[in-house]
């Protein structure tokens, strides 16, 4: 559920909570989602910064956006211009646990 204010809303009763748990206990991804929550960046970035191979950082990318966590914004490359580039960034989130 993504609120009003852009926010996704995580309860108790959803697949996607299972989800984020699972994503959340495992290093990496956390890792992926604390860096992303900050600024988003391209894939290079993230990789280098975290030492996370590119193929094992796209499948975290991939089940966070499964999750409606991810956001992908299209810029052009800093020193390329005329290529574009996805920067990935987290949607804020709430975890509802009652």
């Amino acid at each position: 559920m993504i609120k009003k204010d852009g926010r996704v809303v995580f309860g108790t009763n959803l697949k996607k909570t299972k989800k984020l748990g699972k994503l959340l206990a495992i290093d990496k991804s956390y890792a992926i989602i604390r860096l992303l929550s900050k600024k988003s960046l391209m894939m290079t970035t993230i990789s280098k910064k975290l030492s996370i191979k590119l193929p094992l950082l796209t499948h975290y990318l991939i089940k966070l956006e499964e999750i409606d966590l991810i956001t992908i914004t299209i810029k052009k490359h800093p020193t390329r211009k005329k290529r574009d580039v996805k920067y990935y960034g987290i949607k804020p989130f709430i975890l509802s646990v009652p």
